[in-house]
């Protein structure tokens, strides 16, 4: 697999059109300016660039995912003059829009510690495994703030009104098997095979057609916030679309023939 280290804080593997990002801040993996900022700087070019049809997000196995936002944060917010500085200051540190904005399946394998501003970005993400020894929170409020990366709005997109409302005003940790139970994760595993399964996952999926993984993402995201008959509406138009593509050609003729599809992302 081959590595790109030219990002700060975090390393950036890519084999074929898979691609693998750790977040590399020792040794709490917090979300800081250079780490926030290389997210955000890897997304713009992969949004521009046809260079990968997916993505996992992770941690080398013996590190916390991320314990949450650096601290340095907060001792900036003190030092601001007015609300426009505040607003600045957060946007620099923020990132999960820059992931969720992606168009491609995002998948996190989530070791360790996933807090505050390190879950908020997990739920950017559209599938995420956790490991048997995961813990998951959701602390702003205890630090006298609020989710402030997308987290009031995903949490409860993915386990429902109430578990979240309970979840961020408790700040209440939650252990892997929980977080199963109410479907914050898609599945638990040993830490050893934590990486591994989200790869088998991805590469069953750049089995199928990008095209076709993509529209379907968008039509699941773009659906939550439609009615029902808006969401079959966008489901049949993208339906028509990739008929016209070579990918779709290619899976029906790979079906007639009995053989596997050579999807090209055409």
């Amino acid at each position: 697999m081959e590595s790109v280290n030219h990002y700060k804080n975090i390393k950036v593997q890519q084999e074929g059109r898979l691609i693998i990002i750790y977040l590399d801040s020792p040794p709490n993996n917090f979300i800081d300016i250079d780490l926030a900022s290389s997210i955000k700087e890897i997304c713009l070019k992969l949004s521009e660039e046809d260079i990968c049809d997916i993505m996992i997000l992770t941690a080398d196995k013996d590190r916390h995912f991320s314990q949450g936002t650096d601290p340095m944060l907060f001792t900036e917010l003190g030092d601001a003059k007015d609300i426009k500085d505040v607003q600045q200051m957060i946007n620099r540190y923020r990132v999960a829009s820059s992931i969720a904005s992606l168009k491609f399946p995002v998948i996190s394998a989530l070791g360790g510690n996933c807090y505050g501003q390190g879950l908020e970005i997990a739920l950017a993400s559209d599938i995420r495994f956790g490991s048997t020894v995961s813990k998951f929170k959701m602390d702003q409020v205890s630090q006298g703030i609020i989710p402030w990366d997308g987290g009031t709005q995903r949490l409860s997109r993915t386990v429902g009104l109430a578990r979240s409302m309970e979840l961020i005003l408790n700040c209440q940790e939650i252990e892997s098997d929980e977080a199963l139970a109410i479907g914050l994760l898609n599945s638990v595993v040993e830490t050893n095979d934590l990486l591994s399964k989200a790869v088998e996952v991805a590469e069953q999926i750049l089995l199928g057609g990008a095209i076709a993984a993509r529209y379907a993402k968008e039509v699941v995201v773009k659906g939550t916030e439609m009615t029902l008959e808006q969401g079959i509406l966008l489901e049949t138009d993208l339906t028509m679309i990739l008929q016209t593509t070579k990918d779709r050609t290619e899976g029906i003729n790979s079906f007639i023939e009995r053989r596997k599809p050579n999807y090209t992302g055409e």
